[in-house]
């Protein structure tokens, strides 16, 4: 995370930092196996990109006592890969921060962790600026475009505008994971001096229409979220967008923040929010957004299981001839409905109680879940 100069090197961690950091130590074991898997099925070089657009000083003091320190996001991935490294593997750590002194800090604690020589380095330089000097040295790499996962984690709001990320992912098997500071940006949007920063994050001014269309904060959170959201599928060009709202204490029910997942291949999505749903706690919960029918952010549902069951059995009525495969209907209730695989599974086998579905399973398959190879069936004489 971005600091300033003047801040005291290590600092105390915050706690909503500490939840990001165990969603991605969560999430990038699951990407680093499977990417390294599937690289030397297909007899390629097993090779990985880390990308930390804020990277932070490395550590940090755990509590205010200061007498115990926790790792920061690219040492946490540099151990994760270590333990994960084996033959010919390789995976690039680059780290950039913009501040002198933190670059200072956290760079011999990664080179003293980069035990089996691999390409770290840490970066003194703006991530807007590093990230265009590396996605052009990544496009020179013709047949060989390495999964790259981007971890984008700033203090506020500038320094990764849309079109940067447009960049990034144009790019097939790259990932973006970003901060999106929804406290800081509802309190600046309005502030004149903020424009170019603004239009430089939502890649349009049409974040302004907020003074318009929303009378409160709430709406203002709905209002700027879906926007981004949509700007990453329509000018970024991502193929697979999701968002997670983390509720934060002390903030009246407000989230401070929230983090976009943006990705080309419907496997990312889904295993970052399997990783979302394993890592999620009590008092910093992860909630994961579902995405109405007027492409709406469903921001404060108290009931997000109806809905993902709702949104089931209107999809199923829908389809060609009243069926669907389950595979497509687990794809798309991953990436427009708050629920996991469980979740879906479960909806799906109350439709069934109810007589409002009928789920064509395989042979062997059993009957109190859905797996791959079942057909779910619209039952129009019953309907709701």
């Amino acid at each position: 995370m971005a600091t300033s100069d003047s801040r005291a090197i290590p600092w105390v961690i915050e706690q909503q930092t500490v939840v990001k950091h165990q969603l991605l130590r969560s999430y990038m074991a699951t990407w680093m196996n499977i990417l390294w898997a599937q690289q030397e099925l297909l007899r390629r070089p097993p090779h990985l990109i880390y990308v930390d657009g804020f990277a932070g000083p490395g550590e940090y003091w755990k509590t205010d006592e200061k007498t115990e320190k926790v790792d920061g996001s690219p040492i946490i991935v540099g151990k994760i890969a270590n333990d994960l490294m084996k033959g010919n593997r390789k995976i690039d750590i680059i780290a950039f921060d913009a501040h002198k002194v933190t670059v200072n800090h956290l760079a011999p604690l990664l080179n003293a962790i980069n035990t089996k020589q691999q390409a770290w380095e840490v970066t003194h330089e703006d991530f807007s600026t590093g990230a265009k000097g590396l996605m052009d040295k990544l496009a020179a790499r013709l047949g060989r475009d390495y999964p790259t996962f981007f971890f984008i984690d700033p203090f506020g709001y500038s320094d990764f505008p849309m079109t940067l990320l447009a960049e990034i992912l144009k790019h097939e098997r790259t990932e973006v994971f970003v901060t999106f500071m929804t406290y800081d940006i509802v309190r600046f949007m309005v502030k004149p001096d903020a424009e170019k920063k603004m239009v430089e994050l939502f890649g349009t001014e049409e974040y302004k229409e907020h003074a318009q269309k929303c009378k409160t904060a709430e709406e203002r959170v709905n209002f700027i979220s879906t926007l981004y959201r949509r700007q990453l599928v329509g000018m970024a060009k991502a193929k697979h967008v999701f968002g997670f709202r983390v509720n934060t204490p002390g903030q009246e029910g407000r989230a401070r923040y929230f983090l976009f997942h943006a990705s080309n291949h419907i496997k990312a999505l889904k295993e970052m929010k399997n990783a979302m749903d394993r890592t999620s706690e009590q008092e910093f919960k992860f909630e994961a957004i579902g995405v109405g029918e007027d492409n709406q952010l469903d921001l404060f549902v108290a009931t997000p299981e109806k809905l993902v069951k709702a949104a089931l059995l209107v999809l199923v009525e829908k389809a060609p001839g009243g069926k669907m495969e389950y595979s497509k209907i687990e794809n798309w209730a991953y990436e427009r409905t708050s629920g996991v695989a469980r979740n879906i599974k479960a909806a799906l086998v109350e439709l069934e109680k109810e007589g409002k579905v009928k789920i064509e399973r395989k042979p062997k398959q059993k009957t109190n879940t859905v797996v791959d190879g079942a057909v779910v069936e619209f039952t129009p004489s019953l309907g709701l």
